[in-house]
C-alpha cells in the first residue's frame, strides 16, 4: 500500500459506516466521520463534544460510541488461537479505555472489515442482552472471562429498529 493508503483506508470505512447508519437511523448526516478522528472534540462547544464519540459523531439518542477498523491484519482464527495476541482484543480494550475516560454512560461499538468481507459488528454480550437485541445470525465469543457478541452490519440494520435502541438505552 502506498504512504498514508491505510489513513486513507480507515476515514473511507468511517464515511462508508456514517452512510449505512445515518440511511438505517433515516436522518441524513446523523452519523458523520469526525474530523480528526476525535481530536476535534477539544474545539467545540458542549452540546457538540457530548455527540463526538470516537470515530464517528452520532445522534444524542444513539447509546453506543463507535470505533470503526479496517484492518488487513485482522484474522478470525486469532480470536481463539490467541486471543491475548488478537487485534481484536487490542481494539476492544482501547475503546473500553475510551469509554471510562470519558466517564460516560454509552455502550461500545466495534465496527469492523478488511477488503473483500462484509462488515461486522462486536457488542459486549452484556450490552446485547442489555438492549434487547436478538439477532437471527449471531457469533457469541466467550474468552477470559469476557464475552462479546459479532454480528453483520447489514443484519443489524435489518433487525433493529432505532427506536428499540433509544427506549432500551435509557
Amino acid at each position: 500500500m502506498r504512504p498514508g493508503g491505510s489513513k486513507i483506508k480507515g476515514h473511507n470505512f468511517e464515511r462508508k459506516v456514517a452512510k449505512i447508519l445515518s440511511n438505517w437511523w433515516g436522518v441524513k448526516d446523523s452519523f458523520v466521520r469526525t474530523p480528526g478522528s476525535g481530536a476535534y472534540a477539544k474545539f467545540v462547544g458542549d452540546d457538540l463534544k457530548e455527540r463526538l464519540r470516537c470515530d464517528l459523531i452520532t445522534p444524542k439518542e444513539f447509546p453506543f460510541i463507535v470505533e470503526c477498523k479496517c484492518v488487513e491484519g485482522f484474522e478470525f482464527h486469532l480470536l481463539l488461537q490467541d486471543f491475548e495476541k488478537s487485534i481484536f482484543k487490542k481494539w476492544m480494550d482501547e475503546l473500553e479505555e475510551k469509554i471510562n475516560k470519558l466517564n460516560v454512560s454509552y455502550k461500545p461499538m466495534l465496527i469492523f472489515s478488511r477488503n473483500r468481507w462484509k462488515t461486522f459488528v462486536a457488542l459486549r454480550r452484556k450490552d446485547y442482552i442489555d438492549f434487547n437485541l436478538n439477532l437471527s445470525k449471531k457469533i457469541v465469543l466467550e474468552v477470559d472471562q469476557k464475552s462479546y457478541v459479532l454480528f453483520l452490519l447489514n443484519d443489524f440494520i435489518k433487525e433493529v429498529s432505532k427506536n428499540i435502541l433509544i427506549k432500551n438505552g435509557k
